[in-house]
C-alpha cells in the first residue's frame, strides 16, 4: 500500500512499479502482478526496465508471441530508444528473423556507439547470421567499454553463441582470451 500511495504522489518509475510488482510475486500472486506490469505499460509505455522484466517473463512461459507484442509496442512508442531496439532484435534472433535482427540490433549500435549491450546482443547475432568477422569486430568493441574485470563476463556469452553455433576453434580462441584477462587480473602468488 505504501508502495501504491507513492506513486500516485510521485508518478510510476521503474524502480516503484518494480517494487510492487515484486511484492505481488512474493506474496505468490503472479497472475494479478502479470497484470498489473501489462496495465502499467499500457498507461505509462516509457517504463523501459519494467518492459524489459515483462518481456523476460513471457519468454520464460513460453509466451513468444506476447512478447513480441509488448517489444513492438515499446518500439512503436519510442522507436530511438535502444533498450527497445535490442530487446526487440534479441526476440527477432532467438525467435524468428534473424536479417531482421541484425538489423535493429546494427540500428542500436548506430544510436548508441557506446552501449555494450546492444554490441553484445549485435555479435551473437551476427554469430547466428554466420558473419564471424563483423561479431569479433563487435564484440571487441564492447570489450572496449567496460572495466578489464567485466571482460571475461562479456567474453563468455560471447563463446556461448560460438559453441552454440559450432564454431568451436573460434570458441577455445575466445575462452583463452578470457582466460588470459583473468590471469592478468590476479595478483601475483606470493611465496
Amino acid at each position: 500500500d505504501h508502495v501504491r500511495r507513492a506513486i500516485e504522489i510521485v508518478g510510476p518509475t521503474d524502480s516503484l512499479v518494480g517494487n510492487v510488482i515484486t511484492l505481488m510475486t512474493l506474496q505468490q500472486k503472479y497472475d494479478q502482478a502479470m497484470g498489473y506490469t501489462a496495465r502499467m505499460l499500457a498507461e505509462h509505455p516509457d517504463l523501459h526496465v519494467i518492459r524489459e522484466q515483462y518481456i523476460s517473463q513471457l519468454v520464460n512461459q513460453q509466451r513468444i508471441d506476447e512478447a513480441f507484442a509488448v517489444a513492438e509496442d515499446g518500439l512503436r512508442h519510442d522507436a530511438d530508444n535502444v533498450s527497445n531496439i535490442a530487446r526487440l532484435g534479441q526476440l527477432e534472433a532467438n525467435f524468428r528473423d534473424i536479417n531482421r535482427a541484425v538489423e535493429l540490433l546494427r540500428r542500436g549500435v548506430e544510436l548508441e556507439p557506446d552501449n555494450v549491450t546492444a554490441r553484445v546482443l549485435l555479435s551473437q547475432a551476427l554469430v547466428r547470421f554466420g558473419d564471424l568477422d563483423a561479431s569479433e569486430v563487435q564484440i571487441s568493441a564492447a570489450m572496449e567499454l567496460v572495466p578489464d574485470d567485466a571482460k571475461p563476463a562479456v567474453i563468455m556469452d560471447y563463446c556461448r553463441a560460438l559453441y552454440s553455433f559450432g564454431h568451436n576453434q573460434r570458441g577455445d580462441q575466445w575462452q583463452q582470451r578470457a582466460q588470459d584477462i583473468v590471469n592478468t587480473l590476479q595478483p601475483p602468488a606470493t611465496e
